[in-house]
């Protein structure tokens, strides 16, 4: 990946729209990152190198947060969250 400085994180910043490009362009499959950054968002999937949230939100919190995030709402939401928790023995924290 590369040792301390290289960029790593700068890349990924730049990538999701938390930092303006100082030149060059991205490309993401389909979409460069001048053209259409909300697609790529919503392709790109970044987890935080710090908690800073996570003992704040209760799990269908979460969902919630990285929904809005990625633009991927619509009529059965609340039943995929559910379904989702299940899956990965979380139900019980879904709301505590």
């Amino acid at each position: 990946m590369g040792h301390n400085g290289a960029g790593k994180s700068t890349l990924i910043n730049v990538m999701s729209g938390l930092v303006a490009s100082s030149g060059g362009n991205v490309r993401v499959y389909d979409s460069t990152l001048e053209e259409d950054i909300d697609n790529i968002r919503r392709k790109m999937g970044i987890v935080s190198q710090f908690d800073v949230l996570w003992d704040e939100l209760t799990a269908t919190e979460h969902m919630n947060l990285f929904a809005d995030m990625k633009g991927v709402r619509n009529s059965k939401f609340d039943h995929t969250v559910t379904k989702r928790l299940r899956e990965v023995g979380l139900l019980e924290s879904a709301n505590l």
